[in-house]
């Protein structure tokens, strides 16, 4: 509510703000390093979702027990370009997405990615209904990563 407010970042809002003589303004910095902390922290973990799900999509799960599939995720940590790449993918496109602005970008993408989150809890409820149970209702999982038999054992 500051930032819609004072229509300025988190940054140059409490200047604009706060009332003469306060000292609110020293929030700011407070804020930039809550940011940038944030941002230190999400983005690696981001780029590595970024591998993991492009890793699922192109079948480099398809067969392997969870050992195998522990030993892809240690390979991935063990490189450092490709997790440093798929990082500064992530961040240039949450910065092409803030450079819309906040309506055009920040909450048009929301939109859009609480949709499908929607779609994917409906078809996961649906498919519970359908055989009454929970297991049914994560099997589709393994549908993303066992192409050949997705809802075999």
């Amino acid at each position: 509510s500051v930032g819609r407010a004072s229509q300025k970042s988190s940054a140059l809002s409490f200047d604009t703000l706060e009332p003469k003589g306060s000292k609110w303004h020293l929030h700011k910095y407070t804020s930039l390093a809550g940011n940038y902390l944030l941002m230190m922290f999400y983005t690696p973990i981001a780029g590595w979702m970024f591998i993991y799900c492009w890793k699922m999509l192109s079948g480099a799960f398809t067969g392997l027990d969870a050992a195998g599939v522990e030993a892809v995720y240690s390979g991935m940590l063990s490189d450092p370009l490709s997790m440093t790449i798929a990082m500064a993918v992530v961040v240039v496109g949450c910065f092409a997405i803030c450079s819309f602005g906040l309506q055009k970008g920040v909450e048009k993408i929301t939109k859009v990615m609480m949709i499908c989150l929607l779609a994917i809890m409906a078809f996961a409820f649906t498919c519970s209904r359908i055989s009454r149970s929970f297991r049914a209702a994560v099997l589709w999982t393994r549908f993303l990563t066992r192409w050949d038999k997705p809802f075999s054992r």
